[in-house]
């Protein structure tokens, strides 16, 4: 088992509620994200963190992320915020926890768990095949800012488990 803790970034809305992102999104939208995030992270929200304010922070919000992964204990840091990863740099050897892109942790999951990503990625196609529409992972990877994740899901689809799996799709089974 590992901690982790995931950052939305600035472009991500930080201090912006997801009530203040989406007005019309009903409570299920609203409260089903927070749910299922508290099912994955056993131990919810990080609470009872403090700042250190003997650090150079790159900006205000990079002090929080980097309180609450220390005192939640935190394996893992996932962001694409790159003031977060130029502070990172400069404190490396303080820091007790690890720091990824998106894209770089997927590409860790992969060479580490090949069979495990494998078999999301059967489930994906099982799951779409479920609801009838069509869908491209790999594109939908590519836009959310994992392209090196979403090149290996590419080649992974030309593997016999997986391209059966998709043939099964285009022929309606």
């Amino acid at each position: 088992a590992f901690s982790l803790a995931l950052d939305r970034g600035r472009h991500g809305g930080v201090g912006i509620s997801p009530a203040q992102e989406h007005p019309n999104f009903s409570d299920h939208q609203i409260g089903g994200v927070r749910d299922n995030i508290v099912k994955v992270a056993v131990h919810g929200r990080i609470k009872g963190y403090e700042i250190d304010p003997g650090l150079a922070y790159t900006d205000k919000y990079d002090a929080h992320l980097h309180a609450a992964a220390e005192h939640g204990d935190a394996q893992y840091v996932i962001t694409n915020d790159a003031g977060f990863h130029e502070f990172v740099s400069g404190h490396d050897e303080l820091l007790v926890y690890e720091v990824y892109t998106p894209d770089d942790f997927f590409m860790l999951v992969y060479r580490d768990a090949i069979s495990t990503v494998r078999e999301a990625l059967l489930e994906q196609i099982s799951y779409h095949r479920r609801l009838g529409r069509p869908f491209n992972l790999a594109t939908r990877l590519e836009s959310a800012g994992t392209p090196n994740f979403a090149a290996a899901i590419r080649e992974m689809m030309q593997t016999p488990a997986v391209a059966q799996a998709l043939a099964c799709i285009y022929e309606g089974i």
